[in-house]
């Protein structure tokens, strides 16, 4: 799973952030975090709540999904990364999915 860097930085020249240590800030995240995440670590379930909510996204659309053929799902804390198969198999999917918010 890697995030979209390219999108985060839309979002932060539409928000007026200048830079890393302020969007770190804003996130209430330590600037090493962000370092992390955007050369490639994996980032935790938390770093990308903090960034999704400050910027008013979803998760799923901080994460670089390069491959239409993955969907990302978070769940109990956890971040899924399920392959697509057919449109079937999304159906199946969000039917599954709506059943495990109810």
């Amino acid at each position: 799973m890697v995030v979209n860097k390219e999108y985060i930085d839309r979002l932060m020249t539409e928000k007026g952030i200048t830079s890393y240590p302020q969007l770190a800030k804003e996130c209430n995240l330590h600037y090493t975090t962000l370092r992390y995440i955007f050369k490639g670590h994996n980032p935790g379930v938390t770093t990308l709540k903090s960034i999704a909510d400050y910027f008013q996204v979803t998760v799923d659309s901080l994460l670089n999904n390069s491959s239409q053929d993955y969907l990302y799902v978070v769940n109990n804390h956890k971040v899924r990364k399920i392959k697509i198969r057919s449109l079937e198999n999304i159906r199946y999917l969000m039917i599954f999915l709506l059943c495990q918010e109810g």
